[in-house]
Parts: structure tokens; C-alpha cells; sequence
């Protein structure tokens, strides 16, 4: 291992007659030995990929040059393809915290040969903990080979779609809350537009997913006893899928909702401040006539102040029971 690469991190496990065998920080000579054992499954995850080291690999497993490139360029997009020697897989992993606000992709990029599973992850995740549990838990379907690393590799990922979904979701209900609320309207666009931006992120990484497992679902490779279990990891995939649609769908009918929510806020106002007007501008009407220098019925006597007093009042009761009965105020 070169000195530039001192920051790449090595793990290698060997399956062998339901045992693992782990060996962190693993060196290029300790992998290339362990590729000559006989009737071992291996798991090579590295941290940090660095080209010079994956180009060894590379040759030495006969992996394609297409998806060796493909394999050192990051942030590809999610896929599944079949070559001569080998299987390539290109996934992320997603998390969220507890109310599902922080949403967070890592690349997982898997290379399968007959006896091996080779992950390279370019950012620190629970992808490879998660992996290694996974299989600790089906150890009995090791026996049908490379394939059920496959399988609990994607499994591993949808899982962490469907949970990240899950989490998500709850951001729906706060958001619903809010806006039949009394919540100032940035504070409930801010936390829409944010919503809606992590529904998209989710279901750009989530959507290829179902590509990926019907393509393996439907494989002449893939075992006969692994075939339940890939097609709940199927199912699992189009729930997500269908999730993010249908929520996505949600904030925009949300938003919709929240405007009209605005608008009816600021009809009610204007009614009331066009009652109020209205009841103003009355009186005001009447102590104008009142108060002209022009000899009127009533001039300069006590029940001419009376009447013009009286006049205010039930002018001004009138129009506010009216108001009011009109829900106007």
C-alpha cells in the first residue's frame, strides 16, 4: 500500500463452514493470499478506495475497465449490470436521524465474482456493520454462495431506504399540523420546500432500487432458496417508491392547501376592516352634516345635538349587528 493511500481502510472476512474470520486494516498481500483459498466465500470491503490499489484488484479478479471507471467515479447513478467475470453494482445506503430532518446518502459501489464480494464505500457509514450483521444472521444461506451476499447487500440498502421513508413520513404529519395551525407562512414554506427536496432526493436513489432487484429477481443465477427473501426485498422496493410519490403528491396538496388557508385569512380581514370602515364613515357622514355653518333643522338647539348623537349611535348599532349577522365581524 502506497503512502499516498495511508488514509484507505481494509477489512477482509472469510466465510468458511459457518465461521467468519476477520481481519481489519488487511494489507494487498493478505487479500491476494486469501483469493487462493479453496471453498472460502470472501468479503473485502474497503474504505476510501484508492485507484491504484482497486487497478490491482481489478486485474488480478479480471473486472471490466468499464466499471472499474465507473467504480472511482463518484456519485454514480444507481445500477446493476452483468459482465463476463463478474457483477457490478452501484447503490446507496440512506439514513435519517429520529425525526427524520438530517437525510443522508452514502455510495456503496460492490463488484461480485464467483467466491467474492468486493465494496468500496468513499465516505465513513454503517453500510458495512450493517452488511456483516446481515449475514451473521443468515449464515445457513451461505451455503448458496456469492449470491446470498448479493441479496443481503441490497437488502441492507432497501432496508435503509424503507427506514429512511419511514422516518421521512413523519415530517408529513408535523408539516400537516403546522399548516392548520397558526405557524407564520416562511417558517411552513421553509420546512415544505425542504421536505419536498429530500422526498426528491430519496426517490432519485430509491427508484433505480427496483430496476436493480427485478433484474436479480429474474436471474437464471440466483438460487431457488434465495428467491423468497429477493422478493421481499422487491416488495420493500416499491413501497418505497410508491411512498415517495404519494408524499411528494402530499406537499404539493399541502402547499395548496396552505395558500388557501392565506387566502381565506386575508378575505377575513378585509371584511372586517371594510365593516369597520364602514361603520366609521357613517357617523363621520353625520357629524359633517351637524357641523356645516349653514342654518339646518335643529340649528343651535338642544335637541338638534340630541338627534345628530342619536343618529350616530343607531347608525352605528345598525350596521354592526349587520355586520355581524353577516359574519363580517
Amino acid at each position: 500500500m502506497t503512502q499516498g493511500a495511508a488514509h484507505m481502510d481494509l477489512t477482509l472476512r472469510t466465510y468458511l463452514h459457518g465461521t467468519v474470520e476477520v481481519t481489519e486494516h488487511a494489507s494487498a498481500e493478505q487479500i491476494a493470499a486469501a483469493l487462493d483459498l479453496p471453498d472460502v466465500l470472501l468479503w473485502v470491503d474497503v474504505l476510501h478506495p484508492d485507484a491504484t490499489l482497486v487497478t490491482t484488484l481489478a486485474e488480478r479478479l479480471r473486472l471490466h475497465p468499464v466499471a472499474v471507471a465507473e467504480a472511482l467515479e463518484p456519485h454514480t447513478r444507481p445500477r446493476f449490470s452483468r459482465y463476463e467475470h463478474h457483477l457490478f453494482l452501484n447503490c446507496y445506503l440512506m439514513t435519517a436521524d429520529a425525526r427524520g430532518d438530517r437525510v443522508a446518502a452514502s455510495e456503496v459501489t460492490a463488484f461480485l465474482t464467483d467466491r467474492l464480494l468486493l465494496t468500496l464505500r468513499r465516505a465513513v457509514s454503517p453500510a458495512a456493520e450493517r452488511l456483516d450483521t446481515h449475514l451473521r444472521a443468515h449464515q445457513d444461506l451461505l451455503a448458496q454462495g456469492v449470491q446470498t451476499m448479493l441479496w443481503s447487500l441490497l437488502d441492507v440498502i432497501v432496508d435503509s431506504q424503507y427506514d429512511t421513508a419511514q422516518r421521512v413520513d413523519r415530517r408529513l404529519d408535523a408539516l400537516e399540523t403546522l399548516v392548520f395551525g397558526e405557524e407564520p407562512a416562511r417558517r411552513i414554506q421553509q420546512r415544505a420546500f425542504q421536505l419536498r427536496k429530500d422526498l426528491i432526493r430519496v426517490r432519485r436513489l430509491a427508484a433505480p432500487m427496483r430496476e436493480v432487484v427485478t433484474s436479480v429477481l429474474h436471474s437464471p443465477q440466483l438460487p431457488e432458496a434465495l428467491r423468497p427473501y429477493m422478493a421481499d426485498t422487491y416488495d420493500h422496493t416499491l413501497r418505497v417508491a410508491d411512498w415517495a410519490d404519494s408524499s411528494r403528491d402530499l406537499v404539493a396538496s399541502l402547499l395548496d392547501a396552505h395558500l388557501n388557508i392565506q387566502s381565506n385569512r386575508m378575505n377575513l380581514v378585509m371584511k372586517k376592516v371594510t365593516s369597520w370602515a364602514a361603520i366609521i364613515a357613517v357617523p363621520t357622514l353625520i357629524t359633517g352634516f351637524f357641523g356645516q355653518n349653514l342654518l339646518f333643522w335643529g340649528y343651535g338647539t338642544w335637541w338638534g345635538t340630541a338627534l345628530s348623537g342619536g343618529l350616530i349611535v343607531a347608525s352605528a348599532a345598525v350596521l354592526y349587528w349587520l355586520f355581524r349577522r353577516n359574519d363580517w365581524l
